[in-house]
């Protein structure tokens, strides 16, 4: 009875040995499988990462060049204001410098009506333009 009792326990001991060693086998798999996935996401993250700082480096010099556009857009408008304000003092010096009898002429046209500047337009453009019709019909190109 001894050894029997004995050799049952030899077989349960090599029988939980065993179990322990695929259970460890099984665990180690796993583990190894994890750090698989965990080295392929970390890499994956990498080329996003890496990705990522490119069209961050690439919208960084659209927004360089946005801005040097603006400024040069800034500074126009600057040149364009100036030179808008510099015309406006030259048309009130000129209009101070006027002579009273042209000063009399400029209100008298300011103060015609508009069919009469109307009239006064269409005859001036009428003599000082004359056109031949053929001249006007043609697209400048010929073509015979």
């Amino acid at each position: 009875e001894e050894r029997s009792a004995s050799a049952i326990a030899a077989n349960q001991s090599m029988a939980m040995i065993t179990r322990l060693q695929e259970e460890k086998a099984a665990v180690q798999m796993e583990a190894l499988q994890y750090q698989r996935m965990m080295e392929e996401q970390a890499e994956y993250d990498q080329e996003a990462l890496q990705l990522l700082n490119e069209i961050l480096v690439k919208r960084e010099k659209e927004k360089q060049e946005l801005e040097k556009e603006l400024e040069i857009c800034r500074k126009s408008v600057l040149r364009y204001e100036a030179k808008e304000r510099r015309e406006k003092r030259r048309k009130v010096q000129e209009s101070e410098n006027q002579s009273p009898a042209e000063k009399g002429e400029e209100n008298n046209e300011q103060n015609q009506t508009p069919d009469n500047q109307s009239r006064r337009i269409r005859a001036s453009s009428s003599s000082s333009l004359s056109y031949n019709s053929d001249e006007l019909l043609s697209d400048g190109n010929d073509v015979e």
